[in-house]
């Protein structure tokens, strides 16, 4: 009887470890999980801005690629530099030079459409792909409104600061592949 009982103990207790360990396997699997996903949230989201970043662009840019491809539509790519952001930098300090970076970003999505993909490519660079502006005309009006937008007076340190930006556009498919 006593030894059925002690074999009966260990049997559970070995039972409840493996049970223990499994858990806690699982438990540092989903740990890791989680911990990866945030590598990628990372890496595809400018911490500054909550802008896509250049690596989550490139990927969307194929995706609207080849859906274009297959719709027979064109696409419009702006690239819009800040012009003398640099001096900002040095002016006002990197702090000052973030709020603005922050500022100019959130003009340029108060003009995103919902179908457009921004990303921030670069300290004072950023790209707008959109569906909407592929002909000529409207992607220059779109330039145009973006300029005048960004061209806007910033407020640094309690002081007014102006300054212009540089955009580019290349259409697809007229321009070349992606």
């Amino acid at each position: 009887g006593m030894l059925a009982l002690q074999l009966a103990a260990a049997l559970a207790v070995i039972t409840l470890g493996a049970t223990l360990l499994g858990v806690m396997r699982h438990a540092r699997a989903h740990v890791h999980a989680v911990a990866a996903q945030k590598d990628r949230e990372a890496i595809d989201k400018d911490p500054l801005t909550q802008l896509d970043t250049r690596r989550a662009f490139e990927r969307q840019l194929t995706r609207s690629v080849a859906q274009a491809h297959a719709d027979r539509a064109p696409l419009a790519l702006f690239f819009v530099d800040l012009d003398g952001f640099k001096a900002v930098n040095e002016s006002y300090g990197h702090t000052e030079g973030d709020r603005l970076i922050v500022e100019m970003t959130q003009r340029l999505k108060q003009l995103k459409r919902d179908t457009d993909i921004l990303a921030r490519v670069g300290a004072d660079e950023v790209l707008l792909l959109s569906r909407d502006d592929a002909d000529p005309e409207a992607a220059q009006a779109r330039a145009q409104r973006i300029v005048a937008e960004l061209g806007r007076p910033y407020t640094l340190t309690q002081r007014e600061v102006s300054l212009t930006c540089t955009v580019g556009i290349a259409r697809y498919p007229k321009h070349g592949p992606a």
